[in-house]
């Protein structure tokens, strides 16, 4: 499944967000709701806590254009003309990102790597940081030669 999801999941994803902030709250005062929509269900407490923290901390005008901006594209950009090796990584529980969409723009991709991480939903990187930090440094080392080659200027 390229591109974006139904026009109707998109108008729930953004009214979930949207609406409590243009009826007057903060980011804070949503920031528990909107944790719960983006992390694995068995969320280890201190992680959710970084994430509702994360949440809160942010400006309400800045989030709202953010929110529309990532929904209202019209393509992705071309992938096969993508030249460089990609890590294509998502979480088992992601739902702004599923393993399925992911799969399928990994595999446009002439040079990706997919991978899924367990336990873990949009936030990887605060939800399971060991594993993404694993995940990210295996890509990098796997391709450092090549980047070492490409930028030596001896």
């Amino acid at each position: 499944r390229r591109g974006p999801r139904k026009e109707e999941e998109i108008a729930e994803w953004l009214r979930v967000r949207k609406q409590p902030l243009l009826e007057g709250k903060e980011p804070k005062e949503i920031a528990y709701d909107i944790a719960k929509t983006l992390t694995d269900p068995a969320v280890a407490p201190q992680a959710f806590a970084h994430m509702r923290e994360s949440i809160a901390a942010l400006r309400k005008d800045s989030y709202l254009k953010t929110l529309d901006s990532v929904t209202r594209y019209e393509s992705f950009p071309p992938f096969d003309s993508v030249q460089v090796p990609t890590l294509a990584l998502t979480g088992q529980w992601d739902r702004i990102a599923p393993p399925e969409l992911v799969r399928d723009m990994a595999q446009a991709l002439p040079n990706a790597q997919f991978v899924v991480l367990a336990n873990t939903g949009h936030m990887s990187n605060i939800e399971q940081p060991d594993a993404f930090n694993t995940a990210v440094l295996q890509f990098l080392l796997k391709h450092k030669e090549r980047t070492e080659n490409q930028f030596d200027n001896s």
